[in-house]
């Protein structure tokens, strides 16, 4: 048993909880930011796909501000991939993590 996971999983929970997305009201748009070469972002765009998970993917190495963007949230840096969910920013989740995150937030069952 992963007890991190569990806890990230719970940390995850109570910010969505905080952000107003309690699963009750599920974001209107899932953001992912990421590049085309980036291993990290294909996986997350591949679990988000196989759960029938609607996002809008923008590629910041054709987009500068959204590049700058998500350095403004990451502590001056652009970490691959982020993912905005209404306003509430996950930086490149684990599998596990980015299912637990979705299933805070209302997006899929928590049986997927």
């Amino acid at each position: 048993m992963d007890t991190g996971a569990d806890e990230q999983g719970a940390a995850a929970a109570a910010a969505a909880a905080a952000a107003g997305l309690d699963g009750s009201h599920p974001p209107a748009e899932v953001v992912v930011y990421g590049t085309d070469w980036c291993g990290d972002t294909k996986r997350t765009r591949t679990v988000l796909s196989a759960l029938g998970v609607a996002y809008r993917y923008v590629n910041v190495d054709d987009d500068p501000e959204a590049e700058r963007r998500i350095a403004g949230w990451n502590s001056g840096r652009a970490e691959l991939p982020t993912l905005d969910y209404g306003g509430l920013v996950s930086v490149n989740p684990s599998p596990d993590m980015l299912k637990k995150q979705l299933v805070a937030l209302g997006l899929v069952p928590p049986d997927s």
